[in-house]
């Protein structure tokens, strides 16, 4: 498409190897790209893109997920991008009623790119605004957000909680590896630490005193190359078993570069004075680890026992809270689970849901996946989605002849995903209430185990997802309880797609 040569809006975002790790929040419009006027659009003048939004960017995925673009209603818009010659069409989409267009997932690679959006108007006349990015690094980093290149949801498996030796019995160094989503400095970070006051085998005597260091990686595993380093005892959590523990110096981080946190008893006597790290755990491991997760670049947990080399401690996720010098938090902030009943799914009266309000952006699904177990019978999971009176918008079933059957009092295994897909797609509307109910026969008894946020811990709420809330029934919905336990800050295990 011919170029008309008209005025460009420019900002510039910075890309780290493939990585997406900055963009500027919005982008000012000069006066000769404002809105088309009524009377514009009807004498034939072109549409006039008013401006460019790039509302959340993904660095784990290397995507610009939505790139917002304000002009009249229904207008036929195609986005493209390019490196260098010739335009490549990413996708031709209409603006809605609501003037926004969700221009979808733009992938951002090494080197000079350009996004340009053709708004087409009556006679065929085109309006072009053209944004250039260049495959640098550094500059001013956006705060993140709860991930949303990956589905809407939790998207977060776990069974129970597991502890990690910092010294101990088999002298336990643990590393938390992950891949930056900031270029700037690593302040602080937020752990679950265990002390001595939890007995034999999560920790004993003083505690010790664990040295933390951030080191790159090397192949998969700590380098010993140590960016910057932070010694604690349990009196500096002052008596928190979620402390912040901040550096004097401190590392300063490239986007999509992977790092070790590096948790090290540095004690005379560790096997006697010595403290744990509690993680998220599943015991039979899905692969990937946690969904809609890369194992590569999500929070991994390494284990070195004495002199042996490291190895991935399969099952285990942290629990952490990055704090970067900019303001943005990246970590894994689901805390605990529901160990006790689980949440049953049964009949008319016994059923599930989680309560959802939507923040940030509309999220388009077209389904679901949600974590379930079996007591007994065989009948379908029925998943209903539900405007806030409760009211059906759509559902679909899933078969549970396969889910395995398990006792849900028992601190263990806690299902199997199921999923299905609705009728068509649907847009949750930024600021709506909706419901994701769980139903089933009066012949079948399932489970489903919650979840907890971080959020009482003073977990950042990027580090899960803090739209929702998971509620039960036992009169088929005409009164809603949280989860004992969990209360205000539970969650089903679950996502849209």
């Amino acid at each position: 498409m011919k170029d008309m040569g008209l005025a460009h809006s420019v900002t510039t975002v910075c890309l780290a190897g493939s990585l997406l790790v900055a963009w500027s929040p919005a982008v000012a419009v000069p006066p000769s790209q404002s809105a088309a006027t009524s009377a514009a659009a009807r004498s034939g003048k072109p549409t006039k893109v008013k401006g460019w939004k790039a509302a959340r960017h993904s660095p784990s995925t290397g995507r610009l997920n939505s790139l917002h673009v304000t002009g009249p209603a229904r207008r036929r818009v195609k986005v493209q991008k390019k490196a260098s010659g010739t335009w490549a069409n990413l996708r031709v989409l209409r603006t809605t009623k609501h003037k926004v267009l969700h221009a979808g997932f733009i992938h951002g690679r090494p080197g000079h790119w350009r996004l340009r959006v053709p708004a087409r108007g009556p006679g065929g006349a085109t309006t072009t605004t053209t944004v250039h990015i260049p495959g640098t690094s550094g500059g001013q980093q956006a705060p993140a957000s709860f991930d949303d290149s990956a589905p809407y949801g939790t998207s977060f498996n776990a069974d129970t909680l597991a502890n990690l030796n910092m010294g101990g019995k088999w002298d336990g160094t643990p590393s938390y590896r992950f891949t930056a989503e900031q270029s700037s400095t690593l302040n602080a970070v937020r752990v679950h630490l265990l002390e001595p006051t939890h007995g034999n085998g999560y920790a004993a005597g003083t505690g010790g005193t664990i040295r933390m260091t951030v080191q790159t990686d090397n192949g998969g595993v700590p380098s010993g190359d140590v960016l910057a380093s932070r010694e604690f005892q349990w009196s500096d959590a002052n008596g928190s078993n979620f402390p912040l523990f901040r550096f004097g110096s401190p590392a300063r981080l490239t986007a999509g570069q992977r790092y070790h946190l590096v948790f090290n008893n540095i004690d005379s006597s560790p096997a006697s004075n010595y403290m744990s790290l509690n993680n998220m755990y599943t015991f039979t491991e899905p692969t990937p680890r946690q969904p809609n997760h890369s194992d590569s670049a999500f929070f991994t947990t390494l284990m070195k026992e004495g002199s042996a080399g490291w190895k991935v401690w399969n099952g285990y996720t942290p629990n952490v809270d990055l704090t970067y010098g900019n303001g943005a938090h990246q970590g894994q902030g689901v805390m605990d689970i529901d160990t006790a009943h689980g949440s049953v799914i049964s009949g008319r009266n016994e059923v599930v849901r989680e309560r959802i309000t939507v923040s940030d952006t509309d999220r388009v699904v077209s389904g679901a996946a949600v974590r379930i177990a079996r007591t007994s019978g065989s009948g379908d999971l029925v998943v209903s989605l539900e405007n806030a009176n409760g009211d059906v918008i759509d559902s679909f079933s899933a078969d549970t002849s396969s889910v395995p059957v398990i006792d849900s009092s028992q601190d263990g295994k806690a299902g199997v995903w199921v999923s299905g897909n609705f009728s068509a797609s649907h847009t949750l509307s930024k600021g709506s209430t909706y419901n994701l109910r769980l139903s089933t026969n009066s012949g079948t008894t399932l489970w489903t185990r919650g979840i907890q946020q971080g959020k009482m811990y003073d977990f950042d709420p990027s580090t899960y997802f803090a739209d929702g809330e998971l509620q039960v029934s036992d009169d088929a919905g005409s009164n809603w309880d949280v989860v004992p336990g969990l209360w205000k800050d539970g969650d089903l295990q679950f996502y849209f797609n």
